[in-house]
């Protein structure tokens, strides 16, 4: 009994410690992605007045996005706090108007924001946590897309299959699909994939291609 628990213990710390690597290979590569993104979005909104002074801040995490054509760019505050809705804002970059202003659904978890080329569209991955079984010393997530129209209630979300961090999601430039890029731990080498799921115009589905 003794020596079965020792096992135990030591199989839970060999997996913490994998686990622990991946998690720092991952935080870099998204941390690289990050500033890449950063860099890519003040170039082609350098020219409007609605991007100044857009830093992240102590209130929580700033998303700052560009459509698959660069024509149109987002901004969401995505506050930790539960009781805070985060804030939306999407502006046309041709025109260099406003052309949504509003909040979205509250996730403790937001990993990544994508916005559509008509910028009607916006979608989200966030990480949920999973039930633990057997009182397990690790913690399990799992991920979820959610895509929804810009200023309304209508959304579908899918269970993100495969996958594990660093996870960036984008639209195709006609605003048809979503496509989901991370990382397989799944074999014993992890390898980069996509998974792509594909909705209508009315988003009253969300299927997995």
């Amino acid at each position: 009994m003794i020596k079965h628990i020792v096992l135990q213990l030591i199989i839970s710390h060999v997996i913490v410690l994998h686990i622990s690597a991946m998690e720092n290979s991952d935080n870099s590569l998204k941390e690289n992605r990050i500033i890449q993104m950063d860099r890519e979005f003040s170039k082609f909104t350098e020219n409007s007045k609605h991007f100044t002074n857009m830093l992240p801040d102590e209130r929580g995490a700033l998303f700052r996005v560009l459509s698959s054509d660069k024509r149109k760019a987002a901004v969401i505050k995505a506050f930790d706090e539960c009781n805070v809705r985060p804030e939306l804002m999407i502006v046309d970059l041709v025109k260099d108007e406003v052309i949504h202003e509003g909040t979205i659904d509250h996730r403790a978890a937001y990993e990544d924001f994508a916005l559509s080329s008509s910028g009607t569209m916006i979608a989200a991955v966030y990480k949920q946590e999973r039930n633990s079984y057997n009182h397990e010393l690790i913690q399990y997530y799992r991920y979820i897309l959610a895509v929804q129209k810009v200023g309304s209630k209508q959304k579908q979300e899918y269970f993100i299959p495969r996958l594990a961090e660093p996870l960036r999601v984008a639209f195709n430039k006609q605003g048809t699909q979503v496509i989901v890029h991370g990382t397989n731990y799944s074999k014993t080498k992890p390898y980069e994939e996509r998974v792509m799921f594909s909705f209508n115009s009315e988003l009253d589905q969300l299927n997995l291609i």
